[in-house]
């Protein structure tokens, strides 16, 4: 431990406490520094459908969950859009979008949306 903060990260809930915990007296930026070094070597989120990847992948690291999705307003964003029309096909609220259920068709839409998130 240096200036007594211990940074622990077996695991992502054990980072997290480590990092929301290591502040210095009188030092503000501090906190921030340490954040922006530790997650900024992180891979960053991408699209994927359920299926296509092992499941050991399906995580959200920084908020130390198993199984994620995140979506907002589909008004916002294309893939908002086509999480909520997913959605409705899987309960079968919307039969407009059927090839949603198939998961190839998904795996090639959640490819082209992270080739054009990282661009």
């Amino acid at each position: 431990a240096v200036k007594g903060i211990e940074v622990r990260c077996s695991t992502n809930k054990e980072l997290a406490y480590s990092l929301e915990n290591a502040n210095i007296p009188g030092d503000p930026f501090f906190n921030i520094l340490l954040r922006i070094v530790s997650t900024r070597c992180m891979m960053q989120a991408v699209y994927f459908c359920s299926g296509m990847l092992p499941e050991e992948e399906y995580f959200h690291y920084g908020l130390a969950v198993p199984l994620y999705t995140h979506f907002t307003s589909p008004i916002r964003r294309y893939p908002d859009l086509l999480v909520h029309r997913l959605l409705a096909a899987s309960v079968g609220q919307d039969k407009t979008y059927t090839e949603l259920l198939d998961r190839n068709i998904v795996h090639e839409w959640c490819e082209n949306m992270n080739y054009r998130h990282h661009q």
